[in-house]
């Protein structure tokens, strides 16, 4: 998932690209920087992280 926070169309964005499981919030990105939330299932747990650019 692509966090998108830079102006656009006229419309600003807000960034904060999130993934959540079933139990709750797993990771999210800032507001600030650019960044890429991958999330994977693994043996039935699911992982999540934030790689910053």
């Amino acid at each position: 998932m692509a966090n998108h926070n830079k102006p656009t169309g006229g419309w600003q964005p807000i960034g904060k690209s999130a993934a959540w499981d079933k139990k709750g919030l797993l990771s999210a990105a800032s507001e600030e920087k650019d960044a890429i939330v991958i999330s994977q299932q693994n043996n039935g747990t699911w992982e999540s992280r934030v790689i910053e650019m």
